[in-house]
């Protein structure tokens, strides 16, 4: 997706890619930005051969630089704290 420059991976535009700036073009969390997204649809899509060609090492890197942070702190973005209530049914929804 971007050219890499010194070891900052660059958009097309030369905008440094950033967690809090790369939004997804696809599927459930379209226009979230990586910060946003939950930790296992980042884990899934880094698994995916096809997201690897289309979207490029730089971006995998960037999820897993994410990954491994929200790991390391314990953060985990709203959209993941709602999931993971919907799943154990403490979220009611009407």
């Amino acid at each position: 997706m971007g050219k890499e420059t010194r070891g900052v991976e660059l958009s097309e535009s030369g905008t440094a890619l950033t967690a809090e700036n790369w939004a997804f073009p696809f599927g459930k969390w379209r226009g979230k930005t990586i910060a946003e997204v939950p930790s296992s649809y980042l884990d899934w899509v880094c698994g995916e051969d096809w997201f690897m060609s289309k979207y490029g090492q730089g971006v995998v890197t960037l999820i897993g630089k994410e990954l491994d942070t929200r790991r390391r702190s314990g953060y985990k973005p709203q959209a993941e704290v709602d999931e993971e209530e919907e799943w154990d049914g403490t979220r009611i929804q009407y």
